[in-house]
């Protein structure tokens, strides 16, 4: 069994559903998910080197076209992907045959600014799915893993942010910390939750209205106080200061940085009988009421569009005509 296949069935399944949030996600990014990068090796029993006997995850500085083809498509599609938007994020999905737990490698950040962002989402997942373990991740590149994937795709590609998702072989070990407990497998609504738990996250992260970002980071702070002195040190030096004006003129361009999540605007026809251009709308219970939305889902009795108010059954109609509804 390929427990992969669960994760990226959770998150296909979330992504292609018909919830707000999914919209906002298929709306916001390009998502590019490879189900598998070894099927020679695995149709032979083997789940972590090729047919060709090559460890798929440290040929990634110079991967041969000839004998690890997926891996050089994989790079290339990659690289070429980079020339034309941001990478705002590369994820490796492994099965861990040692340790228990879902679990996370990421990079050494390129700054100590970043070193906070660069445990965000894990931090996220941990607090989101009780499988995950925030204290099992590590953030350090070994020079044994420089040829990994997600190393190569932060250096080279580059990508903002490159982890590796662990999935344990021998379960999860659930409980209190100094208390001995017995592994438990993990099932596949395990996988599948996951996969949807990786969508929420990332939704998260990107918020433009930081809530859940800034609360994070607020505990993350607390848990790393070395991390939290070292970026602050850095940020008044010559070259912090300069990354940080460089980060703020980018911002602007940013999509992501508008302030609100958009999902697809209805055509104008349809949303003319609306006072205003702008409907802001609670999508679901937990977002936050700066997000629009044009699905007319989980609509408060009142919508806020500015000086006037607009009745729920007439945002319902206009979206639903709009075919958002």
């Amino acid at each position: 069994m390929n427990l992969n296949v669960h994760l990226n069935q959770g998150l296909i399944d979330f992504l292609c559903g018909t919830s707000g949030r999914a919209k906002i996600l298929r709306n916001t990014f390009v998502f590019k998910i490879i189900p598998m990068l070894n099927p020679d090796g695995v149709i032979a029993g083997q789940y972590r080197c090729s047919l060709a006997g090559c460890d798929l995850n440290r040929v990634w500085l110079q991967p041969s076209p000839c004998l690890h083809p997926t891996i050089h498509a994989t790079k290339t599609l990659l690289k070429a992907l980079a020339a034309q938007r941001e990478v705002a994020l590369y994820c490796d999905l492994h099965g861990h045959s040692r340790k228990c737990n879902m679990f996370m490698y990421g990079c050494s950040p390129r700054t100590p600014s970043q070193a906070l962002m660069e445990r965000v989402w894990p931090y996220l997942l941990h607090k989101a799915s009780p499988t995950f373990e925030y204290e099992d991740c590590t953030f350090r590149v070994e020079k044994s893993k420089e040829g990994s994937a997600r190393v190569v795709v932060f250096k080279e590609v580059p990508a903002t942010r490159s982890y590796t998702l662990e999935m344990s072989l021998g379960g999860g070990l659930f409980g209190a910390k100094d208390v001995a407990v017995i592994p438990q497998h993990f099932d596949v609504v395990d996988y599948v939750n996951l996969g949807q738990q990786l969508c929420l996250t990332i939704l998260d992260m990107y918020d433009p209205g930081k809530v859940k970002l800034n609360s994070v980071l607020s505990e993350l702070s607390q848990l790393h106080p070395e991390l939290k002195r070292k970026a602050e040190e850095w940020a008044q030096r010559p070259e912090g200061k300069s990354t940080q004006d460089a980060a703020l003129a980018r911002k602007g361009a940013e999509r992501h940085g508008a302030g609100i999540w958009q999902l697809p605007d209805a055509h104008p026809k349809d949303t003319s009988k609306v006072p205003t251009a702008v409907a802001v709308l609670k999508l679901e219970a937990g977002l936050p009421k700066v997000y629009k939305s044009m699905t007319g889902k989980a609509i408060k009795a009142k919508v806020s569009t500015g000086a006037k108010a607009v009745p729920k059954k007439k945002v319902k109609k206009v979206v639903k005509k709009a075919g958002y509804g």
